[in-house]
């Protein structure tokens, strides 16, 4: 990708963190995300519905990876020449004062966070990598790669501290016996990527403490408040809550999203 510019520091870090966030929120809003991270940052797709022509190359209809974007709009607010690198059919990345806002919560929370892990003799070295680009003064474009997870990672570490705190209040009980059809209204936990069937697993909890899971084709944002029906698929117990049982759920559909939960 571009040799001839990306092994000396030519970026500031709260600029690329901006860029990053920009395009995470593009990408999801498009539906260009609803994929496993690693597939979005460095994987192009082809077009689908409802992306607008501007959006897309030209011809063969691939949606750029998450990573061409940000390097292509880095590579246009930082040199003053690019006569040799093509962008006429780049994404072009809108910064906002919402985006630099997120930008520098994302950077505070990981930050934060791995200072706590590392007290704690929690040492994840990607983590510590993606810490250290956020003190320097410039960094690389092909430090972008690790530093495109930075979104991804803030997410996960908010989610985590929310439903942790959640979990605290829930019950070891199911939801209702195998077989059974609820109407429920609950809270996401958390939504991870199953490669293997293309869908999102949701863990969620009833307004009464039953722990509940579910696969669902669109992530459902931590946090948010749905209300669902569904039928009884299995009991389990929760996988890093031995302590807690778990109610499987199939057959989910959406019937309500509930605003305004916070």
């Amino acid at each position: 990708m571009y040799a001839d510019v990306t092994s000396k520091p030519v970026i500031a870090p709260e600029l690329a963190v901006q860029l990053i966030t920009a395009a995470w929120q593009l990408y999801r809003a498009q539906g260009w995300a609803d994929r496993a991270n690693r597939s979005v940052v460095t994987e192009p797709i082809y077009a689908i519905e409802n992306i607008p022509e501007q959006n897309v190359h030209h011809g063969d209809l691939i949606v750029p990876s998450l990573l061409q974007t940000v390097v292509n709009n880095a590579i246009a607010l930082t040199f003053t020449s690019t006569t040799d690198i093509p962008l006429e059919n780049a994404i072009v990345l809108e910064i906002t004062d919402e985006i630099r806002s997120q930008a520098a919560a994302d950077s505070l929370t990981v930050i934060n966070d791995n200072v706590l892990r590392t007290l704690q003799d929690d040492h994840n070295d990607f983590r510590a990598k993606i810490a250290e680009m956020l003190h320097q003064d410039l960094i690389r474009l092909q430090d972008l790669k690790t530093l495109a997870y930075i979104t991804t990672m803030a997410d996960t570490v908010r989610a985590k501290a929310e439903s942790d705190a959640l979990y605290d209040h829930a019950r070891d009980a199911v939801l209702a016996p195998v077989d059974h059809t609820v109407d429920v209204s609950v809270q996401i936990l958390s939504a991870r990527y199953n490669q293997n069937w293309s869908t999102y697993n949701h863990s969620a909890i009833t307004h009464d403490g039953c722990v509940v899971s579910f696969f669902q084709k669109t992530r459902m944002e931590p946090m948010s408040r749905v209300r669902i029906t569904a039928k009884v698929k299995a009991h389990g117990r929760v996988w890093n809550r031995p302590d807690l049982a778990e109610t499987r759920l199939n057959y989910v559909k959406i019937v309500k999203n509930i605003k305004d939960i916070k």
